[in-house]
């Protein structure tokens, strides 16, 4: 993130007057980043925390931390983006100011319907859309989709650089994650041959491995947004043909 940050700060920070509050949660960075942050903290253009944590405990120490009477959420620290903030905000102002308006990975939220939901659960993928569908079930019309983040985000993030093993931790995560929630996998650009199998057999080993007693799956039924059928049950005789249905690999 340190190859990114500094830019996507550049491309953020000259878009918000002195009435926002700029939150960031850094899980202990050891590739520069953090003395990036806090040569920003150092000229009062955010506050900086630091804490163990994964992207939903991320979100929320940093809401717990804000004071604003709503926030901006998904803007994150490997994107740059357009200078169009200020045209949004004003039309949500304008018109949405009671609702939770979501641009694909980007939200602005009351902070009392944050409250109201509840807050973000400890998942380290999916933690948006797990909100996002809390919110929509407790807020009804309150909550409003636009079809895309183009409006706002300018470059997304190469994920490239995060080396091998810590790629296939994270297909591995979000596959458990994305099997318990019902959700379809995202697409992989152009995978080799080489690289599509083994991004399939991650997957399915995921799936098999999510059971009753998994973390993901204690923390996804707490707030009773686990998808049924039960994984114990998906996954207890997944044949050739079940895997590709089920692991969409």
């Amino acid at each position: 993130m340190a190859r990114t940050i500094r830019q996507s700060l550049d491309s953020l920070l000259p878009q918000l007057d002195d009435s926002f509050e700029v939150v960031v949660c850094d899980n202990f960075s050891n590739d520069g980043s953090a003395e990036i942050l806090e040569e920003y903290e150092a000229q009062g253009k955010l506050k900086l925390i630091r804490a163990r944590c994964n992207r939903g405990e991320g979100r929320q120490i940093a809401f717990n931390h804000s004071q604003g009477e709503y926030i901006i959420t998904g803007l994150d620290m490997d994107d740059t983006f357009k200078p169009t903030l200020p045209n949004i905000l004003r039309e949500y102002n304008a018109k949405h100011s009671e609702f939770m308006v979501v641009y694909e990975t980007v939200a602005v939220i009351p902070r009392l319907v944050v409250e109201k939901v509840g807050g973000w659960m400890p998942l380290s993928a999916y933690e948006d859309v797990e909100f996002g569908r809390r919110a929509r079930a407790i807020c009804g019309s309150k909550y409003m989709r636009f079809p895309a983040a183009s409006a706002i985000i300018l470059k997304r993030g190469n994920k490239k650089h995060l080396g091998t093993l810590r790629m296939l931790r994270e297909i591995y995560v979000r596959a458990q994650i994305s099997y318990a929630m019902n959700l379809r996998y995202p697409d992989t650009p152009n995978p080799s041959p080489v690289r599509r199998k083994v991004i399939a057999f991650v997957r399915w080993t995921a799936v098999r491995l999510l059971t009753n007693q998994s973390q993901t799956y204690k923390i996804l039924r707490s707030r009773g947004t686990l998808s049924e059928p039960q994984p114990s049950e998906c996954t207890r005789d997944l044949t050739k043909r079940n895997r590709r249905r089920n692991c969409r690999g």
